[in-house]
């Protein structure tokens, strides 16, 4: 029977920091002394100013990327388990169908012989047919004399009460 395989929770991956890092984007070292005192504008790498609004809008859009890519993986695996199993399935189904294909095939060579020894059995005893009626009609024809004459012909001798 075929059940969806449901895979074991796998343990949250991160990309690019390590399990202990505060942040999941952490900032450049220049960047970070630079906004260590002041809540101005920072620059970030290509000389694009960011807020720290809109760094920590950006953090959160790539934690929110990150659990989609990490359920997009937990999803795959899924898909890949399940895929695995139903080729396992079709391959025993289409087992037990060989076994159910050669049986059928011994069992038709099986009737196939039967039938040519009946159909032999059947012309041998057709060829007899006539004689077997014409014994039975004999057979009927002494079988009404006999009761005739019984009955036409019984013991007269004998005294009646």
């Amino acid at each position: 029977e075929w059940r969806p395989y449901k895979p074991p929770p796998a343990p949250v991956r991160r990309r690019g920091g390590h399990p202990g890092s505060a942040s999941p984007n952490p900032k450049s070292s220049s960047s970070a002394a630079a906004d260590a005192g002041a809540s101005r504008p920072a620059r970030r790498e290509g000389g694009v100013k960011i807020s720290d609004a809109g760094d920590a809008h950006i953090a959160r859009q790539r934690a929110a990327q990150e659990e989609l890519t990490d359920e997009m993986l937990e999803l795959a695996g899924g898909i890949k388990a399940n895929s695995l199993a139903m080729e396992a399935s079709l391959r025993e189904s289409r087992r037990e169908l060989d076994v159910a294909e050669g049986a059928l095939d011994r069992n038709l060579g099986g009737v196939k012989k039967e039938r040519s020894r009946q159909k032999a059995i059947y012309e041998t005893n057709r060829r007899g047919g006539c004689w077997t009626w014409i014994v039975l009609a004999l057979v009927g024809v002494v079988f009404t004399w006999v009761v005739a004459y019984m009955r036409f012909t019984h013991d007269r001798t004998k005294f009646r009460v």
